[in-house]
């Protein structure tokens, strides 16, 4: 059929490479368009099939080459999305958490509200880690991950630091009494039981507190003081601990327990 009929054939040729020209470039499609009946050119049946077929290597190679590069780039935007939130816990990373509490206080500069910091270590962690294992840990810190933040308000923000450490951002306060109601629920379901295959696991936080602008007004002091406030809350066994003085260089900082400040 096709040999009966070359001149059919070179125009339904030409119909697919004008449809193409179109798409690349309507003014070379113009000009092709203005090409004479090619039923007096025989050569022109070779010619064009040459072209089709250099035409279709070319989408096909231009279509792997396309989805090659996508998927050469798709790790880097993986790695950049892991750079800034965890993938075990879908929480912010430390890196996305620094770049957000700047965001804060620069909110609290303007409206003159308190902003505190909160560091969140889980106790015994390790212990856990060691007898549960690898999945075993992992699922604890979803787990507390996910019952943390559900005991914050909309507006903060939580983070995982590390393994067994998180950073709580509580903004738009009037004062630091908020902090309490806030401090305590969270260490009340952090320690509801956890069962995790057949074992009941009962777990425990200590929180070092610092506040904006207290204690510091750059969010690496505020960091560096809510830090230090987690050391002594584990070295006095208390299970909130943060400073009330005026803002002070570091060796002359003096924190107190909110065990005191609440009169226990």
């Amino acid at each position: 059929m096709v040999a009966q009929h070359p001149a059919g054939l070179v125009r339904v040729v030409m119909v697919f490479l004008t449809e193409l020209l179109v798409s690349v470039s309507p003014a070379a499609a113009f000009e092709w368009i203005r090409l004479p009946d090619p039923a007096p050119y025989p050569f022109l049946g070779p010619l064009l099939f040459v072209v089709c077929v250099v035409g279709f290597t070319y989408l096909a190679v231009e279509r792997w080459r396309r989805q090659h590069l996508r998927r050469k780039q798709a790790p880097g935007k993986q790695k950049e999305m892991y750079s800034v939130y965890d993938p075990l816990t879908g929480l912010p990373t430390r890196r996305l958490f620094l770049s957000l509490l700047g965001r804060a206080l620069t909110r609290a500069e303007r409206t003159g509200r308190t902003v505190a910091v909160l560091i969140v270590q889980l106790e015994h962690f390790t212990v856990v880690a060691e007898s549960q294992g690898r999945a075993g840990s992992d699922m604890v810190i979803r787990v507390q991950a996910a019952r943390l933040k559900s005991a914050l308000r909309s507006t903060d923000t939580i983070a995982r630091l590390m393994p067994d450490q998180f950073g709580v951002v509580l903004e738009n306060l009037v004062s630091a009494d908020e902090i309490l109601p806030l401090a305590r629920r969270m260490q009340e379901i952090v320690g509801l039981p956890l069962t995790l295959e057949g074992h009941e696991l009962l777990l425990s936080c200590r929180m070092g507190v610092a506040l904006y602008p207290n204690n510091a007004t750059d969010r690496d002091r505020l960091i560096d003081v809510a830090l230090r406030a987690l050391s002594i809350a584990k070295a006095q066994e208390q299970s909130i601990h943060f400073s009330l003085s005026e803002v002070e260089p570091a060796s002359a900082s003096t924190p107190v327990s909110l065990s005191a400040v609440d009169g226990r």
